[in-house]
């Protein structure tokens, strides 16, 4: 995947929620480091606290495996927070 990352010819945003047990904090950032090796500047990675793999609000690992796949599980606002301030800055 690293070298399809690096092909990309627009801004990223890669993202990473807490208590996320399906991919790793590390993968998420080396997206951003993929990108950012051939075009500085054009990859973000952030990290949104009490989110999991699909940006719900949870409060720990066990908390997400538990909901996970779940009816009734609560967006996390920060997600739109931070991809509104992202668009935002990328788009002018």
């Amino acid at each position: 995947m690293p070298e399809a990352w690096a092909k990309t010819n627009c801004n990223v945003l890669s993202l990473w929620g807490e208590y996320d047990f399906i991919s790793t904090g590390w993968d998420q950032e080396e997206i951003a480091n993929c990108v950012n090796a051939v075009k500085p500047g054009f990859g973000e990675f952030r990290l949104l606290k009490n989110a999991d793999h699909g940006f719900f609000n949870t409060t720990s690992f066990k908390d997400s495996m538990t909901k996970w796949g779940k009816p009734g599980n609560v967006h996390n606002p920060e997600v739109t927070s931070v991809l509104l301030e992202w668009l935002g800055r990328v788009l002018k």
